[in-house]
């Protein structure tokens, strides 16, 4: 008795398990596949197999559901990666941009300065020049003054010596010498 015991355990366990192994597989279950291997195999080791093929199926459901959502978090992961890296591609363009701006701000402030300061020495060479100029003009006309009056003071030397040869002349035709008084005595 124990051996058919045993023998139609080892019956029942096999059918079941193969019962299992093909559902687990991917055949789906009928409702007479269930009721058939309920009168073959009996009540409780079709609810057995029943209750632990929908444990796989729920657990393959819930695999497939856990591998979307961690591929869906990848891709989550990846797009926030992909849209953290634009941001800050835009923020270092921008950056450079600015940078440059500033730069370019800069060599134009440079650029004007250098020619502001070409202009400032523009302006003061040629207002030095007209200073020169007008002190040159004014030494000219110093110098021009200057040989008027010698030559007025050469005309007043020579009217001088003029006047002295006639008074000379006048003083030899009377008689007077140079020193005052007559020779008598």
């Amino acid at each position: 008795m124990y051996i058919w015991i045993g023998v139609a355990a080892g019956t029942t366990i096999h059918r079941a398990v193969r019962t299992a192994v093909a559902v687990s597989l991917g055949d789906e279950m009928t409702f007479s596949e269930i009721m058939k291997n309920v009168v073959d195999i009996g009540i409780t080791p079709v609810l057995l197999i029943i209750f632990i093929i929908y444990f796989i199926c729920k657990s393959r459901n819930d695999d497939n559901r856990v591998n979307k959502a961690n591929e869906l978090l990848l891709q989550r992961e990846q797009q926030l990666a992909d849209e953290a890296a634009k941001r800050e591609k835009l923020i270092r363009q921008e950056s450079e941009k600015q940078l440059q701006l500033i730069m370019e701000e800069r060599a134009r402030r440079e650029q004007q300065l250098i020619e502001d300061g070409i202009r400032r020495e523009e302006m003061i060479r040629r207002e030095s020049e007209k200073r020169e100029s007008i002190l040159m003009g004014n030494m000219e006309r110093m110098i021009q003054n200057m040989d008027r009056i010698t030559e007025t003071m050469r005309g007043i030397d020579q009217s001088m010596g003029k006047i002295n040869e006639r008074l000379e002349k006048i003083e030899e035709r009377t008689g007077v010498k140079n020193g005052g008084g007559s020779d008598e005595g």
